[in-house]
């Protein structure tokens, strides 16, 4: 996308940050997941470039890992219908798939963000009642700035962009997010926690610690949060956030793998380059 393009975009955002030359990393630096493809330089690059590009340098920044939402059944699936028809088939229904609703792959460096989104939903089930887990891919970017943000999602035929004010995701009366902030996975990490030393200390992900805040409403309503303590670039990002109401989580995510202040494979960044899942991919 061209650079101006991107700066007219970010008008609402504020500056953003400036790239910072990448020191020498002891460890190879965080790639793409299994399940997850880009255009190789050879395919990447025109043939008239190919004399002057160097492939950019690994770039300090935060990666995640994890799930959020709930799983459920795709446009057109009526769910309670194909586990009844199961039922006259078989004399018993279905237990209903232990799959999350998103799997996502977080990627952050000098105020650019790349998400990587995993859709999960059911399409049915086989004739013996086995579930049938339908999978989509999606990539999302960001622009992130002072004052907001610009999410850019692949459409295919380009990057379809909104502007967002961090305002729009805070409470007045605490000037901060508050519990099951919701909304898109990308937002969710890119709206960050601002009051970060009252909660208690959380647990450890990998080698970064976590504090957390939670709260209870007798009988059946709670919900708890939890982001990066710091000191490294991902401080004050969510990497917990649920609600419950009436026993059941109807906003949920969780960070399972975390690495901040971590080397990250430049070409990442690289908005051009072609990045699919297997869907996207026709593998």
């Amino acid at each position: 996308m061209p650079r101006m393009t991107l700066r007219f975009m970010l008008a609402l955002a504020c500056a953003v940050p400036g790239v910072t030359p990448s020191p020498a990393f002891a460890d190879g630096p965080r790639g793409l997941p299994d399940g997850w493809v880009m255009a190789d330089d050879a395919t990447y690059v025109p043939v008239d470039r190919k004399w002057r590009y160097k492939v950019p340098e690994p770039r300090r920044g935060t990666y995640a890992h994890g799930a959020s939402g709930e799983f459920r059944a795709a446009p057109g699936i009526d769910a309670q219908k194909v586990r009844d028809e199961c039922y006259r088939r078989t004399g018993s229904y279905p237990a209903w798939p232990e799959a999350d609703g998103e799997e996502y792959w977080y990627f952050e460096a000098d105020g650019e963000a790349l998400l990587l989104l995993k859709t999960n939903v059911l399409d049915g089930y086989t004739a013996q009642c086995t579930p049938i887990i339908g999978s989509s891919y999606s990539v999302q970017r960001a622009m992130i700035g002072r004052d907001g943000f610009t999410s850019f999602v692949d459409s295919g035929s380009g990057w379809r962009s909104e502007t967002h004010r961090f305002d729009e995701y805070r409470r007045a009366a605490i000037k901060d997010i508050g519990i099951g902030i919701g909304g898109p996975a990308l937002t969710r990490f890119v709206v960050r926690k601002r009051r970060l030393d009252d909660s208690d200390v959380g647990a450890v992900i990998g080698k970064v610690q976590t504090h957390c805040i939670a709260y209870s409403s007798p009988p059946d309503a709670g919900g708890g949060q939890c982001w990066i303590a710091g000191p490294g670039p991902g401080k004050g990002i969510v990497t917990s956030d649920y609600e419950i109401f009436a026993g059941s989580p109807y906003i949920f995510q969780a960070v399972t793998e975390l690495e901040d202040n971590v080397a990250i494979d430049g070409r990442l960044f690289e908005w051009d380059r072609t990045i699919r899942g297997r869907d996207m991919t026709g593998k």
